[in-house]
C-alpha cells in the first residue's frame, strides 16, 4: 500500500498523471479488443457447427439421392435412409464432445444447459 501511495506522489511529481492515464487507457482497450475477438469467436462456434452439420446432411441427400434414382445399385433407398438417420444420431453427441474438449483445454467451467 505504501509504494502505491509513494508511487503516485512520484507520478503526481512528475506530472505525469496524462501519460499514465492513456498508458491505463491504451492497455484497456487492448484487452478489450482481444477479449471481444475471443468471445465472438467462441459465439460463432456453435452455430457454425450446427450449419456445417446440416449442410453435411443435405450433401449427403442429395449426392445419396442421385445415386438411388440412377439405380446403378450402390445403395438402395433404405440403406441411404439407414445412413442418414445414424449419421444424424453422431451429430449432436460429436458437437457435445468437441465443445467439452475446447473448455477442458480453455480451462473454462462448464455451461449449465
Amino acid at each position: 500500500m505504501e509504494e502505491t501511495l509513494s508511487g503516485l506522489r512520484i507520478i503526481k511529481a512528475f506530472n505525469a498523471e496524462d501519460k499514465m492515464i492513456k498508458r491505463f487507457e491504451s492497455t484497456n482497450s487492448f484487452y478489450t479488443r482481444i477479449l471481444v475477438k475471443v468471445n465472438r469467436r467462441r459465439d460463432l462456434a456453435s452455430p457454425l457447427s450446427e450449419t456445417l452439420g446440416v449442410l453435411v446432411v443435405v450433401i449427403l441427400m442429395w449426392y445419396g439421392g442421385k445415386l438411388v434414382l440412377a439405380g446403378q445399385g450402390a445403395i438402395t433407398a433404405a440403406s441411404l435412409i439407414g445412413y442418414l438417420v445414424i449419421f444424424s444420431q453422431i451429430i449432436t453427441p460429436a458437437s457435445h464432445l468437441v465443445k467439452r474438449t475446447t473448455m477442458c483445454l480453455r480451462g473454462s467451467p462448464q455451461p449449465i444447459e
